[in-house]
């Protein structure tokens, strides 16, 4: 029986993945968080809006966060035959927005 769900964990911009799989599902860090591992109290209250979404099928993905370690997890993510580009934004007050571009690509 072939894949139909798999889970991605990324948070560097440039980032290929390959899968059989019909959907994905994003996990990881805040981008932008200070050691990218656990939000500080700053970090955390100043991240104002993210954004993640599959370019390529233009699904915009849920995101499901969990502020008090920095982390965040999307739905699964439909994949379209080949290569899909991924977007992910996270923006903060002040202005900061930190992008992180992936492809996904779907065999």
């Amino acid at each position: 029986m072939k894949n139909r769900f798999k889970a991605v964990e990324s948070q560097t911009s440039g980032e290929v993945f390959e899968t059989s799989a019909a959907k994905i599902r994003i996990l990881g860090p805040f981008c932008g968080n200070p050691g990218r591992q656990v939000a500080s109290a700053d970090a955390e209250t100043s991240l104002v809006e993210y954004k993640i979404e599959n370019v390529t099928s233009h699904y915009v993905a849920t995101v499901f966060s969990d502020h008090g370690s920095g982390k965040f997890s999307t739905d699964f993510i439909p994949l379209e035959p080949g290569p899909n580009r991924v977007l992910m934004e996270f923006k903060y007050k002040g202005g900061k927005v930190y992008p992180v571009d992936l492809t996904i690509i779907k065999k």
